[in-house]
């Protein structure tokens, strides 16, 4: 497989569902470290979950959030 994404880090939003789990999904394939943000904790849960299957040794950061809201 590509390692295009080898030492990079890789910030999607959207990522427990749709195409932000299958970009995910792709990218941890391609050897970058990911940091998934998704309003529902099962979903980003769910794709961490399918990455670690395809990619075991995958690093994977969950953050919960909402990312339309601006709170300082």
């Amino acid at each position: 497989m590509n390692n295009r994404f080898e030492d990079k880090v890789v910030l999607i939003t959207g990522g427990g569902s749709g195409l932000g789990q299958a970009s995910a999904l792709q990218v941890a394939k391609e050897g970058a470290k990911l940091a998934l943000v998704d309003v529902k904790r099962e979903g980003l849960e769910t794709t961490e979950k399918m990455i670690r299957e395809a990619v075991p040794e995958a690093e994977v950061l969950l953050i919960t959030a909402d990312v339309s809201k601006e709170d300082v």
